[in-house]
């Protein structure tokens, strides 16, 4: 698409690039086909001509930025041995984003702002990105070290960090590619010592049923008036239901199509007390996204806290990480999954939660290996991002009782770039023997 082309032989281009600017600049949510329009300065029969609703034209824009991605993708691969793939294909990924930060938001970003036809557009593109670069890692000799880690949650991963960054208006990407294929080396061994590519659940299992004790669970109505609770305890407790019928609605239909009638119906209030309690849908859904994530981080620091050794805190804060997203998959899908499409306030709160947790990798630096390279925080947002990434694709899945078995993989994320990958899966061997030990005790 060319922005400065506006003769009436491309009014479909013209209509695309309206498209790409709208969401970029309103977010999708106001992205409208009447600001479309606006933007393309053509009438709304047009864009009928072309498209059969906004979804459609979306689509179309996204199409047709992911194949210039997936081309050059196909390009910067090729150019290199077959060991360098993933960070070539993060390098073209970055360059692409360099070139144009309006196209490269709208590609990075849009999609996970939209509805479930868009997630699907947007993992469909990093699925094919993945497959170019297991295509090529297949071919690198068995004794060539290459990245063990799923290459699609990698790419996953370096596409939210380049979200966030455009996002924020940080437009500098100079020595972005360099640091991320130093990241990315850190992971690296030969085929015979490769072990969490595949993002298949590793030892130990996750639980047939997620721990009660860390599910979040509305309260029952209170009475109000003589025997019952006071104005102010009855106005709390409709709060929280409200915010546990806002995160029980949004998953079921998606943050676009929840209502307020919805969400009022599932608290067990009317319409009013839904006004006196928030303004809008967006106002109860930030608020119960604060909710989760305050409840979330707690959780995750009061296993990290516990245990003695800074790998085992990893692991610990892990594994009460994942149980605590099992235990509540509403809010999982909220945080995870919705998140964007509430707003860029919501966007930017969700940043802000994967970066307090590289507050977990601070303590690596005193471990680290001084003869690996330095643990950036490009490194170690990269880091966040990546686990964010393979949370986002199981709970998308419906498969969030399976993350608890994904803790492995997420524990050699953190350690390797800190300890190196051998001394990272030695780590993770004793960590799952002591879970293996301790579950075996826990059943005799």
């Amino acid at each position: 698409m060319n922005s400065k082309k506006y003769d009436k032989s491309t009014q479909r281009e013209r209509l695309l690039t309206g498209m790409v600017e709208s969401v970029v600049q309103d977010g999708h949510a106001a992205a409208s086909v009447a600001r479309v329009i606006a933007h393309a300065g053509v009438s709304r029969p047009t864009f009928y001509d072309y498209f059969a609703d906004r979804d459609d034209c979306f689509l179309e824009a996204h199409q047709e930025i992911a194949a210039g991605l997936l081309e050059a993708v196909r390009r910067a691969v090729v150019a290199v041995a077959p060991a360098g793939a993933v960070g070539a294909a993060a390098r073209a990924l970055v360059e692409l984003v360099d070139a144009d930060p309006v196209q490269g938001q709208f590609l990075l970003q849009g999609p996970l702002a939209g509805s479930q036809r868009l997630l699907d557009e947007r993992d469909r593109t990093l699925g094919q990105v993945q497959r170019i670069v297991e295509s090529a890692c297949r071919r690198a000799p068995a004794r060539t070290p290459t990245p063990d880690v799923s290459p699609g949650a990698l790419i996953g991963g370096v596409s939210r960090l380049l979200a966030q960054r455009l996002s924020r208006g940080q437009r500098d990407l100079d020595g972005l590619p360099a640091q991320l294929e130093v990241w990315l080396s850190s992971y690296a061994l030969p085929a015979r010592r490769r072990r969490w590519g595949p993002l298949e659940p590793r030892s130990p299992p996750p639980a047939r049923h997620p721990r009660p004790e860390l599910a979040l669970a509305a309260p029952p109505p209170l009475r109000r008036g003589r025997g019952g609770a006071s104005r102010g305890e009855v106005e709390r407790n409709q709060r929280e239901r409200v915010l546990h019928a806002a995160v029980s609605a949004i998953a079921e239909h998606g943050y676009a199509r929840a209502t307020i009638a919805d969400i009022a119906a599932l608290a067990g209030v009317d319409r009013r007390v839904f006004y006196q309690l928030f303004k809008d849908k967006q106002e109860v859904a930030l608020a119960a996204m604060e909710y989760c994530f305050q409840q979330m981080i707690a959780t995750t620091a009061s296993g990290f806290f516990g245990a003695p050794t800074w790998p085992e805190r990893v692991w610990d804060a892990g594994r009460a990480f994942l149980r605590f997203l099992a235990a509540n998959p509403t809010f999982a899908t909220l945080g995870f999954v919705d998140s964007i499409a509430v707003g860029a306030t919501a966007a930017h709160r969700t940043d802000d939660l994967r970066t307090a947790f590289t507050i977990f990798l601070q303590e690596g630096l005193q471990h680290r290996d001084p003869d690996l390279p330095q643990v950036t925080p490009v490194a170690q947002d990269a880091i966040a991002a990546t686990i964010f990434e393979i949370a986002y694709g199981q709970i998308r899945r419906g498969q969030v009782t399976r993350l608890e078995g994904m803790l492995a993989h997420m524990t050699f994320l953190c350690l390797a770039p800190f300890l190196g990958a051998d001394a990272a899966n030695r780590q993770i061997d004793e960590l799952m023997a002591r879970s293996d030990s301790a579950a075996a005790q826990s059943r005799s």
